[in-house]
């Protein structure tokens, strides 16, 4: 079941659809773009406050290395690291959507289920 077709009710509810919905998402979380956790569904060792802070931080510096390398707006923020992926979708004007996955994810369909998720957590909020 997609993320739209479970025409989810809230934000708590987006989130669990979308990690039921990819094996491969470990967790996922939207957050302010000044580091606030809005709503979460991450693996049970995760502090919320932390992955909201850390997310933040990460798109400061991304926003300021897109506009230095004139590439417009930080959209999207994609990180791989040997256990996995961290990936960050703008969810409207102040939040974002950021997923944790493992690291034998299939990047074309979690891109598609965040990118998805994001749009439907932009409408929520």
């Amino acid at each position: 079941m997609t993320p739209e077709e479970a025409a989810p009710e809230s934000l708590e509810q987006l989130l669990r659809s979308v990690r039921e919905s990819n094996s491969d998402i470990t967790g996922a979380a939207v957050v302010t773009v000044d580091g606030f956790s809005v709503a979460s569904d991450l693996e049970p060792d995760l502090d919320e406050e932390a992955v909201a802070a850390l997310t933040a931080d990460l798109l400061g510096h991304a926003a300021r290395s897109m506009s230095e390398f004139g590439r417009g707006e930080c959209e999207e923020l994609h990180a791989r690291g040997g256990d996995g992926y961290v990936m960050v979708f703008r969810a409207g004007s102040e939040a974002v959507l950021v997923c944790l996955a493992n690291r034998e994810a299939s990047l074309g369909l979690l891109m598609l289920d965040m990118r998805r998720a994001a749009a439907k957590a932009a409408e929520l909020m």
